[in-house]
């Protein structure tokens, strides 16, 4: 199931989703951080994170990133919005129920097509697509295959355009698990950024 893979695995298949998205981005898990997700953190470019709680060791390492300056913020898992959320634009007041919808199987037992057995796999990914697409601004669409997602379009003003930018993402990174791809060799003097950047190109 989605809750069986190691936290640091779904942390990399994440940020793997799309690697130039990735860069400059606030983590945010549901789950204590540990001591292989915080190594696996401390090398990627990130601007904070957010979590229930730390382990001793990964709380350490985290508050060394930046030289200090890393934001480690602690959540508390329990608390529950009230009311409204509003927010104030030239003057104009948007307000709206906040999204407390829970993503569980329990979702697509009203199967509505023809073939009624959808294998595990596959439902795995639907329960990641649908996490992906709620926190997701809109226009959205992702693609998942094998428990994660591959490819996310979104903010665009046409759901066309967010899907034509999916499956580009997606190409992309399906490419990046052929041979040619995987069996790359770098100079040494390569950095990590620069070995990035081109297995993305």
């Amino acid at each position: 199931s989605v809750t069986d893979v190691p936290r640091q695995l779904t942390l990399a298949r994440a940020r793997g989703t799309d690697r130039m998205a990735s860069f400059g981005d606030f983590v945010a898990l549901s789950d204590t951080v540990d001591l292989s997700t915080a190594e696996l953190l401390k090398k990627e470019v990130s601007d904070g994170i957010i979590a229930p709680g730390y382990e001793p060791e990964a709380l350490e390492i985290l508050k060394k990133k930046k030289g200090g300056k890393y934001p480690v913020l602690q959540i508390d898992p329990d608390y529950e919005p009230s009311g409204q959320e509003s927010r104030e634009i030239f003057g104009f007041t948007l307000k709206q129920d906040p999204n407390t919808l829970k993503i569980t199987r329990e979702l697509l037992e009203n199967k509505v097509t023809k073939n009624q057995n959808i294998p595990e796999d596959r439902i795995t990914d639907m329960l990641v697509g649908l996490i992906v697409q709620k926190y997701t601004q809109s226009n959205s669409v992702n693609l998942c295959f094998d428990g994660q997602t591959i490819g996310v379009g979104a903010g665009q003003q046409s759901r066309v355009h967010c899907t034509q930018l999916a499956m580009e993402k997606a190409r992309t990174w399906l490419l990046r698990q052929m041979d040619p791809a995987l069996n790359m060799t770098f100079p040494e003097a390569a950095s990590r950024n620069d070995r990035d950047n081109l297995v993305l190109v």
